[in-house]
């Protein structure tokens, strides 16, 4: 097949190909080139950076939900061992430690480390109140910096919407 040269030349055979380099030139640009442009990678880019903008609150907030149950847990776990201590003696626990005499078993942070554990007490003993307090990565999730549950089984927090 005939290929048009740059100079007007008409490239035949592959002798005249390989004495002209006119020729040469013509054939190497005139190929497509393999891989992408710059254009086609900024695009992909700015694609991927659009989704991240739009998948990334979502994922943090799914995290946050998650981290709730941490404290979620251990405020149950100190309600039962509180119900417990009040059979036995008939009156709360103000200490959530590890004694053996007067601590609940419970430690002062929670199993996962992303909330503060509190006990208040009230009435001599005959009431409580537990508190979780958001720390660390936590903190981020504004509307449930504190949940709480007290002696009757009352749950609540800063928001409405922090116990299921």
């Amino acid at each position: 097949t005939a290929r048009p040269c740059p100079r007007h030349e008409v490239c035949t055979g592959s002798a005249a190909m390989r004495t002209s380099a006119a020729c040469h030139r013509a054939q190497r640009t005139s190929r497509p080139q393999p891989g992408y442009t710059l254009v086609e990678l900024l695009c992909c880019l700015l694609l991927l950076a659009i989704l991240s903008a739009i998948a990334l609150p979502g994922y943090q907030q799914a995290w946050q939900r998650a981290r709730r149950g941490d404290a979620q847990l251990s405020l149950l776990r100190i309600h039962a061992q509180q119900e417990r201590r009040y059979a036995q003696l008939q009156r709360y626990s103000a200490v959530l430690g590890h004694d053996a005499e007067q601590g609940l078993g419970v430690g002062a942070v929670s199993e996962g480390g992303h909330y503060a554990l509190s006990l208040t007490l009230g009435d001599q003993g005959q009431h409580y109140r537990a508190i979780a307090t958001a720390r660390g990565a936590q903190q981020a999730d504004s509307s449930c910096l504190t949940l709480w549950i007290d002696d009757t089984g009352e749950r609540g927090a800063s928001s409405a919407r922090c116990w299921p």
